[in-house]
């Protein structure tokens, strides 16, 4: 599993609580003395950081802290705003 985003950064502002990890598989095989690697089951899960008062922070995946009442912004603002460079 490895983090994308801010992650635990303690930055301020709009979105720089929200970020996301990424979980896959890699598996190398060699056969006559070639290489092939595979990336498969990937799977992200966006992701939101608490902080109380700049010194306990908590990673919830983002459907979670929605649950929680942890975000003023909306759904669609928030995948909106992650997948902007992707365009």
């Amino acid at each position: 599993m490895a983090p994308l985003g801010n992650f635990i950064s303690g930055q301020m502002r709009d979105y720089k609580d929200i970020g996301g990890m990424i979980d896959f598989k890699v598996s190398k095989k060699v056969t006559n003395n070639e290489n092939k690697v595979k990336i498969s089951d990937i799977h992200f899960t966006p992701t939101f950081v608490d902080n109380k008062n700049h010194h306990h922070y908590r990673v919830y995946p983002l459907k979670e802290a929605y649950k929680k009442g942890l975000i003023d912004h909306s759904y669609n603002e928030i995948m909106e705003h992650m997948t902007e460079s992707m365009k």
